[in-house]
């Protein structure tokens, strides 16, 4: 759908070129199981707003 809405608008993009680089800079590698339980058990999740 946001492809047809790119297209009518003139805003689509189209090429066959990939980007040499792409993703987050100085990302630390971490695994699925790190992934899938950060959002139950990271450190700032116990911490009220304050």
């Amino acid at each position: 759908m946001f492809f047809l809405w790119d297209m009518i608008f003139g805003t689509a993009h189209i090429t066959r070129k990939y980007p040499k680089d792409f993703g987050i800079e100085n990302l630390q590698e971490s695994d699925w199981k790190q992934e899938l339980l950060w959002p139950l058990f990271n450190k700032t999740s116990n911490k009220v707003a304050k």
